[in-house]
């Protein structure tokens, strides 16, 4: 609308063809409904397969699809997602935590945002003392008169 921004003119103007947008719109809409379907299953045996896991998930309801999680080498990865066609029946499969599938109990979970689920990580390797040196990290610590094995008393 021609307002100077940080000594720019910017010009805000309406996408020239609404249809095409309101396609994109309703991809991203099928996007978030599919994601409200989806469950993770964690713990799963590395030779489970997608008919093992389908066998095991029909008494929710139809499945969509089954995506194991699988390396370089193709091997699995001990995890899969599987869309369902209903809300009720991601309700059904969250109630089989803890089951056991292919000799494993399997863990089962919604699948949302993972950054916001999760707590915020510090990295690195996770050694150091509370000051953030890395005397902490090789097992020595720095006390009075020089460095000391952690973790052990001589007294």
């Amino acid at each position: 609308s021609g307002t100077d921004f940080q000594g720019r003119q910017i010009e805000v103007k309406f996408a020239t063809d609404p249809e095409g947008r309101k396609h994109q719109d309703k991809n991203i809409q099928e996007l978030l409904q599919k994601k409200d379907k989806t469950i993770f299953v964690g713990s799963l045996s590395y030779e489970s397969t997608k008919e093992t896991i389908s066998d095991f998930f029909k008494q929710c309801g139809e499945i969509a699809e089954i995506r194991i999680a699988t390396n370089e080498d193709g091997k699995s990865r001990g995890f899969a997602h599987i869309d369902f066609n209903s809300d009720e029946c991601v309700k059904k499969a969250l109630a089989l935590t803890g089951q056991m599938l292919d000799g494993r109990k399997i863990r089962v979970d919604t699948v949302g945002n993972r950054k916001e689920e999760r707590p915020e990580r510090r990295g690195g390797f996770g050694g150091g003392d509370r000051r953030g040196s890395r005397e902490g990290f090789r097992g020595y610590s720095r006390g009075r008169g020089g460095f000391s094995r952690g973790g052990f008393s001589r007294g």
